[in-house]
């Protein structure tokens, strides 16, 4: 199985939360300060992306933490363009609780949309632009909430069982997306856990440094075969049910080699990763294409034959990178 993690956005140094150059102060609608049950941060700034639906996704997610004495929930999730207010995205009701998820375990928060005394959740944010629209420069945001009637020190927020908090003003990313090609040859592909919606890569946060969080495998994709109907034969509990396992990854762009790891050998689907020992395993054996300067594509979670130590190489696109095959992932794709 392939991922190929989209870092070609824009540089890690432009995705930390710590340096997105926004503002995350609560905006009370008569202008003066508030004291607000919780607080907003953004994990980086919007990013924007092509879709296969034929929409241009501007994506990004807004940390939301309760600094309250009760439990909070959150009703809405309001995002407009600072230009001219308009709302060009709002979340409530089942969409709200979907894309309101633990902050590293990547399920919705139970109760939906509702965050514990001192916790966080991430709320995924997943804005729809038609193709050839304009894209809105900057974003702003309003969040609507609730708590108890009973919470302790309510006289914190007023006496209110409700409200709102506007603010988080962030500038959407100008960089536009690298196109490339795919990274496979011949009929048949699919690409699972994609943009936008939540799943096991849109849905990842982690923390780096100690100073910031960062979403590196926002557009990543699996790329998986489908063959006579299904996308394994037999039980697909053995790497030999997967046709597609051995088969050559291409390089999507011309570019240099500029790191590569080798020697993992292939995990087992349905089993627990056997080979994982520390962080950088999960990602498998790897080979990092530099197709320009600070864009970099990554091809990881692949077979033991690789390229081995050929850093500096060169690639031209659609030439060989390496053998397809599985790493730490122990799940089945669908039939």
């Amino acid at each position: 199985m392939v991922d190929l993690s989209l870092l070609v956005n824009r540089p890690l140094r432009e995705v930390r939360q710590g340096g997105c150059g926004c503002s995350n102060r609560s905006v009370h609608p008569t202008g003066r300060h508030s004291s607000d049950p919780l607080a907003l941060a953004p994990i980086g700034n919007p990013l924007v992306v092509p879709g296969s639906d034929g929409l241009q996704h501007i994506d990004y997610d807004v940390l939301v933490t309760n600094v309250f004495t009760a439990p909070l929930t959150l009703t809405s999730v309001e995002v407009r363009n600072r230009q001219d207010g308009a709302t060009v995205l709002k979340l409530e009701g089942d969409d709200l609780a979907t894309a309101t998820e633990q902050n590293f375990f990547q399920k919705p928060v139970t109760p939906p949309a509702q965050i514990p005394v001192s916790g966080q959740a991430a709320v995924e944010i997943d804005v729809k632009v038609p193709a050839g629209a304009a894209l809105p420069s900057e974003l702003d945001h309003v969040v609507t909430w609730s708590v108890p009637a009973d919470a302790p020190a309510l006289s914190i927020v007023d006496g209110k069982t409700t409200g709102q908090v506007g603010g988080l003003p962030l500038t959407v990313s100008a960089i536009a997306p690298v196109s490339i090609t795919a990274p496979l040859k011949g009929n048949g592909w699919w690409s699972l856990q994609g943009c936008c919606l939540p799943n096991g890569h849109r849905s990842l946060r982690y923390a780096v440094d100690g100073t910031h969080e960062i979403k590196s495998e926002m557009f990543a994709a699996d790329w998986v075969r489908l063959e006579n109907g299904a996308f394994f034969s037999g039980e697909g509990d053995t790497n030999d049910d997967y046709t597609y396992i051995g088969t050559d990854l291409l390089a999507v762009a011309d570019g240099t080699v500029v790191k590569t790891r080798d020697g993992l050998p292939n995990e087992t689907p349905g089993q627990p990763p056997a080979n994982v020992k520390v962080g950088e395993d999960y990602i498998g054996n790897t080979v990092v294409l530099q197709i320009a300067p600070d864009r970099y594509r990554t091809g990881h979670r692949n077979g033991a034959r690789a390229l081995g130590d050929r850093r500096r190489l060169r690639l031209t696109r659609g030439g060989q990178v390496r053998k397809n095959g599985r790493a730490h992932l122990p799940a089945r794709p669908p039939r």
